[in-house]
């Protein structure tokens, strides 16, 4: 008469050191999407005469408050 050894679930074969890559993962996708929910609206402007613009150093102002 055999006896089979006991079936070992698919939770005790499972590694703590998995623990670490999961948290990792979950703290990486949750300052994403901070990240993503956080950041402003873009927008683009397109000059036909960029003369006088110097990147870096000419302000933008729309109705006298300065955006860029």
């Amino acid at each position: 008469m055999r006896i089979d050894p006991p079936q070992r679930s698919f939770w005790r074969n499972l590694s703590v050191v998995w623990l670490v890559p999961v948290v990792a993962l979950v703290v990486s996708l949750g300052i994403a999407w901070q990240t993503f929910a956080e950041r402003g609206v873009q927008i683009q402007i397109a000059f036909t005469n960029a003369s006088g613009v110097v990147a870096g150093e000419t302000t933008i102002r729309y109705r006298d408050v300065v955006i860029g």
